[in-house]
């Protein structure tokens, strides 16, 4: 486990930030463990194969690159299934799958397209397509056949095996009808098609097949709630942005608490973008809505993913901090004007001092 996290805790990294979540590991990896151990125990005779030691997992590794299907052209094409396997493992893995990356992400929601378009009936990477001849009609003393038709998804049908059997002396046993098909129209289900596609178990073995894995996998991740680490926090800028981000009930309130205190003005009369720096730096931002979620979002575009959002930290430049606390209500202290005071030398005559005398005042009425 990496050093530093809890047993159900793991790590992404979308570009350059770093989140964390919590899930039950164990049901999570769960899916994936079984459908390797059930296609690897399958081989031989079991899946109509004559090389006892070629398994059902090795079929599915061993299919080579990817190559294009059906016109797709994502970024999944011209990979090997080694290197996917390999990855998979990693996902999955009681030590790998803690930290794990958005391309790997995206390799889980590009190998669920892949598998989309080799289902689709008319596929010709579905397992179900595979084309293979079996003799129809031959001649019964020389064993020279005069006629064959196109089978499909398995070759071990009931008239290949009979015709082996009685003329090359080989010892086959035909497979279940539902693995072949003489139509191309993706109704046989081969080993190879259940190992991919199947919902209800691979030749009686209970395991879904590695699609419905990779979108169960692809859901669990989804729903899980995101913690961003302080360690890369989400910066506040550009246009607009300060504003957005009072929308933010709690940076809402922070700034706002920065404008009613004294604390936070300078001497000089300036915004203290020292001592907010500081709290902004080390509080964490709850955000309790997809509303708020999406402000982010709409301020950071790394983070259009489709998780919840839970918490997180956030930093911005002097400029816009000092921007947010005065949207938010801050003013610069009102200055003084300074009285002017006179000489003290200064000569006061009677013109200068205001009559208070009532006789004087009545004179000056008459």
């Amino acid at each position: 486990m990496p050093k530093g996290l809890k047993k159900d805790e793991i790590t992404f990294t979308f570009g350059k930030y770093k989140a964390t979540a919590n899930r039950d590991f164990k049901s999570f990896a769960e899916g994936y463990k079984i459908w390797r151990r059930t296609c690897s125990g399958l081989r031989g005779r079991a899946i109509g194969v004559s090389k006892a030691k070629k398994s059902l997992l090795g079929l599915v590794v061993g299919m080579g690159k990817v190559g294009r299907v059906a016109g797709n052209s994502g970024p999944i094409n011209d990979i090997g299934w080694t290197y996917i396997d390999r990855e998979l493992r990693k996902i999955f893995s009681l030590k790998g799958g803690r930290e794990i990356k958005d391309s790997q992400l995206e390799l889980l929601k590009n190998l669920d397209n892949l598998l989309e378009d080799y289902k689709k009936p008319n596929s010709p990477a579905n397992p179900a397509n595979i084309v293979f001849e079996e003799p129809l009609n031959w001649d019964d003393e020389t064993g020279e056949v005069s006629e064959r038709r196109n089978v499909y998804g398995h070759y071990l049908t009931e008239d290949y095996v009979d015709y082996r059997n009685e003329f090359k002396d080989a010892n086959l046993t035909a497979v279940d009808s539902s693995w072949y098909s003489y139509t191309e129209d993706g109704s046989a289900k081969p080993p190879m098609w259940q190992a991919l596609f199947s919902e209800d178990g691979i030749l009686g073995k209970e395991s879904k097949g590695l699609q419905q894995i990779v979108k169960d996998a692809i859901d669990s991740f989804a729903n899980l709630g995101l913690s961003f680490k302080k360690d890369t926090p989400i910066p506040i800028q550009g246009r607009g942005s300060g504003a957005a981000a009072l929308k933010i009930p709690e940076i809402k309130s922070m700034f706002t608490a920065f404008s009613r205190d004294d604390e936070f003005t300078t001497p000089a009369g300036n915004f203290s973008t020292d001592k907010a720096a500081r709290i902004i730096r080390n509080t964490p931002i709850n955000l309790t809505t997809k509303e708020h979620q999406n402000v982010l979002r709409s301020i950071e575009s790394d983070l259009k993913i489709p998780n919840e959002i839970e918490e997180v930290y956030i930093t911005m430049s002097r400029r816009q901090m000092k921007n947010m606390a005065v949207l938010a209500g801050w003013k610069p202290p009102v200055k003084e004007e300074p009285k002017e005071e006179e000489p003290k030398d200064t000569v006061r005559t009677s013109a200068n001092i205001e009559s208070t005398d009532w006789r004087t005042i009545m004179k000056v009425k008459v």
